[in-house]
């Protein structure tokens, strides 16, 4: 799955992590409450994450439901074409120090354009 962002990109990237389940109708928000979470972005052909001048966020919904949504805020100038597709997880992290990273298949992909 990709995400196509144009260079200078700074407004507000989310995602929802589901539940794995056994087709994608089942699946369900991921409870976020009492967990961290961090992005991990890899520039094309890296091993090494990137280390990110954004904001990362863990929203609920108007009602205060955990709805599994995280929204990153990219720092001015840190996507780049040169370094795209990025290719990227969500890291969460439980009080037990336990780690889930999302998606658990092939990772998001944002393609950068330029301008």
């Amino acid at each position: 799955m990709a995400e196509y962002l144009t260079e200078g990109w700074t407004a507000a990237i989310d995602y929802i992590m589901k539940t794995q389940a056994v087709d994608a109708t089942s699946a369900t928000a991921y409870a976020l409450n009492g967990h961290s979470v961090s992005i991990l972005v890899y520039p094309k052909g890296s091993t090494t994450p990137l280390v990110l001048t954004g904001t990362t966020t863990v929203s609920s919904d108007t009602m205060g439901a955990d709805v599994g949504l995280v929204t990153y805020e990219p720092g001015s100038g840190e996507l780049l074409n040169s370094q795209s597709p990025y290719r990227v997880r969500y890291r969460v992290t439980d009080g037990n120090e336990k780690i889930a990273d999302f998606p658990n298949g092939a990772p998001v992909e944002w393609v950068v354009r330029k301008p």
